[in-house]
């Protein structure tokens, strides 16, 4: 059990005019580790009534803020070296206060205040006289309710002394008692797969939610189900399918100097490399996400083949693909996946993520797919090495296929010498010395695909 301590923080009644200032200038920022997502969590009622909280003072829980500097100092004062880069990052853009818990109160006030939305229609009393108001934006709002809303003052406790761990800490603890699913709780860890996780959701998310495609709901978006697709790919990524995608295994995964988190770059960059894929449109046909997953496993497993998506055949992939998940969810064959539960069809089975289910449609895509059309053994190597360069040179006595004498003082300007390959990389050949020739730059782009014959002729 760890040894917690008190933090310190102090309380203030700011005015909704200051809170919208900060936050228009910058000054107030959100830490998306800290929030469901991006955007706000509440629904079309709960904006327009907001306006409501704010005029008859029922808005009593206070929003949590950071102190940036406060906390730099804190960090540089006891040495805590991966806090300091933390808040320094934060200091250096111009930001003084973080929200941990607040964000929609702030940011659904400034959204009032701009115009992006009607209030609710409500009747009120102060010390002074009755209002009574249709749905009206601020600016159509009596220049006095303008005043009052704008001169309104929400309680602000900030925090002055919070180590970057205690942030995820205070985030989960604030959230207790508020009904936060899995993928908004893991987005508090501090590691880097959450970081790389949360941003390529924000990336992708136009492609994954979009009018065309109907994988997710507005409701699921706005509460990191797109992270969690994202993160079962992760999952199968360093665990394989025979590994469960579960909240139990996705948290582990989640944790500082777990295997994922180690290697959270080389996900990204790979996710990144299938998505390139992903961008034919046709893919919005699918009718259930679990297919998305399917299709990255295939990626996935054809490059630990050490196999690569053959360029020309992209959209002959993709068309099988297609046509093979509707073959499949049309078949009412049952399935016997385990002894312990009921046959299934193609189409019950894409409906989850357990690994049993993740295993079969995996075999009945690859036993209906022949791969070997789609992906060729990838080279080892593209570019020849300096040290193969060298060899060759001096193996072919300084002359290259063309009968040109090599200059060996430049035989590593690229604008002069390129590492020709005798079987072009594009048809498999690698890298190595038994596959590469020294030749002029214009000769080997006058080349193309075709096959160097080491007899000075080309096949």
């Amino acid at each position: 059990m760890s040894v917690m301590r008190k933090l310190t923080s102090y309380t203030k009644k700011i005015p909704i005019q200051e809170l919208y200032d900060m936050y228009k200038s910058g000054e107030i920022e959100t830490d998306l580790a800290f929030q469901a997502n991006e955007f706000t969590r509440w629904s079309k009622e709960n904006i327009s009534s907001w306006p409501t909280s704010i005029f008859t003072n029922m808005n009593p829980s206070a929003i949590l803020l950071v102190d940036i500097e406060e906390c730099l100092n804190y960090a540089i004062e006891n040495s805590l070296r991966q806090d300091i880069e933390y808040f320094q990052k934060w200091y250096d853009a111009g930001v003084k206060k973080l929200i941990i818990d607040g964000n929609n109160r702030i940011k659904n006030s400034v959204s009032f205040i701009d115009g992006e939305y009607y209030t609710e229609k409500m009747q009120f009393r102060d010390d002074f006289q009755f209002y009574k108001i249709d749905e009206s934006k601020f600016s159509e709002l009596p220049v006095l309710l303008q005043e009052i809303f704008l001169e309104s003052e929400i309680n602000v406790e900030t925090y002055t002394d919070v180590s970057r761990e205690e942030l995820s800490e205070l985030f989960s603890r604030v959230n207790d008692g508020k009904p936060l699913n899995d993928p908004e709780k893991r987005n508090a860890s501090t590691s880097n797969i959450a970081s790389v996780i949360r941003d390529l959701a924000l990336k992708y998310k136009p492609i994954y939610y979009n009018k065309n495609v109907d994988w997710f709901k507005l409701n699921e978006v706005n509460r990191r189900q797109i992270d969690d697709f994202i993160a079962g790919c992760a999952f199968y990524y360093f665990e394989g399918l025979e590994k469960a995608i579960t909240p139990q295994s996705l948290k582990k995964m989640y944790r500082v100097d777990s295997s994922a988190d180690q290697g959270a770059k080389s996900f990204k960059n790979t996710f990144e490399s299938f998505m390139k894929i992903f961008s034919d449109s046709r893919l919005n046909s699918l009718s259930n996400r679990n297919m998305l997953f399917d299709l990255f496993v295939l990626y996935i497993q054809n490059r630990e083949e050490r196999k690569e998506l053959i360029e020309e055949k992209k959209s002959d992939f993709i068309t099988d693909f297609i046509n093979t998940s509707a073959k499949l969810l049309s078949d009412e064959t049952l399935y016997k996946i385990s002894k312990k539960s009921d046959p299934k069809s193609f189409y019950t089975m894409i409906g989850g993520r357990q690994a049993q289910n993740n295993i079969f449609r995996n075999y009945l895509f690859r036993q209906n797919m022949d791969m070997s059309e789609y992906f060729r053994p990838k080279a080892r190597s593209r570019t020849a090495s300096k040290t193969t360069k060298f060899i060759a040179a001096i193996r072919d006595d300084l002359k290259t296929p063309e009968g040109k004498d090599i200059d060996l003082s430049k035989l590593h300007n690229g604008n002069v010498y390129h590492g020709g390959h005798i079987v072009p990389a594009a048809d498999g050949g690698d890298a190595n010395l038994d596959n590469i020739v020294i030749q002029e730059k214009s000769d080997n782009l006058a080349l193309g695909r075709k096959v160097v014959d080491i007899d000075n002729n080309l096949k």
